[in-house]
């Protein structure tokens, strides 16, 4: 039996996807056997080759169509989850998971979770303010369900029409999310299964302990045994967190574990660390792009190369170098 793992990017997140893919490969135990589904809006032809040095992966190409009466903004890679029971349409028990993840274990005992007579399986949280989450508007909970780990039965969301139900709440609420994807899942989590929380351990909790700024309400929801053993052996690390992603980050910055995996990744560039010329011709190449594109991609990576060119300055003594930028 394989199991099916669904992930969802873009070329801009092909890096931690890489890093998220091989982690998964590595950590399998013996005699498990993985069916990798990537969900993607028009990955080129490199890319996808690229990645399948790692492993092999199936490949599901969203079209518009799943999208249709939905807010424009919502076809995108953070949203297929929501159409993932259409776009897998032969597909029934999966995991998904999000890219910014490093797995630390395998998923057999994950993906066998009974969730017979629930709607999904995913990590509970326990929201610790009163922003607009649309869920208070059907349970009244502070309690959210996390989308970055699901374990979901695709021939229940089909029969339940959950698409539909996804699309309209999209609809009615487009404007006022701050999470899209989470709210309108948590919009009709009536019967969510609770997974644990070493499923998802947020990398400050890793790094930062008791001091991390989840930790006294996660403690409230977990307790602190139970807690702590989750961040001493998270079964995934979950990278989210500061507004700059940690592959965009330098080396040195980078939680050593990611540091580990990413360097192996075929998408890394050594160019980001040592600056030089090609950083040079890099930051013009993606500034060039994003003026004419205006994509958020580019913009990402004319940052890091711009990071980059401005490291060496420093380690030159504060000099003006021949690739400097103002």
């Amino acid at each position: 039996m394989k199991i099916p793992v669904v992930f969802a990017f873009d070329e801009s997140y092909v890096l931690p996807a890489s890093v998220a893919i091989r982690s998964l490969i590595e950590a399998k135990a013996d005699g498990t056997s993985y069916e990798i589904i990537v969900l993607h809006g028009g990955l080129s032809a490199r890319t996808r080759r690229r990645m399948e040095a790692l492993t092999p992966i199936r490949w599901v190409e969203v079209g518009d169509s799943l999208f249709e009466g939905w807010p424009k903004r919502w076809c995108c890679p953070m949203c297929y989850r929501l159409v993932m029971a259409e776009a897998l349409s032969d597909v029934g028990k999966v995991v998904w998971c999000d890219c910014d993840v490093v797995f630390n274990c395998d998923l057999t005992e994950l993906f066998q979770t009974d969730i017979e007579g629930y709607d999904w399986a995913a990590i509970p949280m326990e929201r610790p303010d009163e922003r607009a989450g649309i869920h208070r508007h059907w349970n009244g909970t502070d309690v959210v369900y996390t989308s970055c780990c699901l374990v979901a039965d695709l021939d229940h969301w089909r029969k339940s029409r959950f698409a539909e139900k996804f699309a309209r709440t999209a609809t009615r609420y487009d404007e006022t999310l701050l999470m899209p994807d989470l709210d309108v899942l948590n919009s009709i989590a009536a019967h969510v299964k609770p997974l644990p929380i070493d499923y998802s351990v947020f990398i400050r909790l890793v790094t930062d302990g008791v001091s991390a700024s989840e930790y006294p309400w996660l403690e409230r929801m977990f307790g602190a045994e139970t807690l702590r053993r989750a961040i001493d052996h998270p079964k995934i690390v979950h990278f989210a967190g500061p507004s700059m992603k940690v592959w965009l980050q330098c080396l040195e910055k980078m939680p050593p574990m990611y540091r580990h995996e990413v360097i192996r990744s075929p998408f890394w560039d050594p160019d980001r660390e040592r600056g030089g010329a090609m950083a040079f011709v890099k930051f013009t190449w993606h500034s060039l792009a994003y003026a004419l594109t205006r994509k958020s991609t580019h913009r990402r990576m004319a940052g890091v190369y711009r990071r980059s060119l401005r490291r060496v300055e420093e380690k030159n003594e504060g000099g003006m170098t021949r690739w400097s930028t103002p």
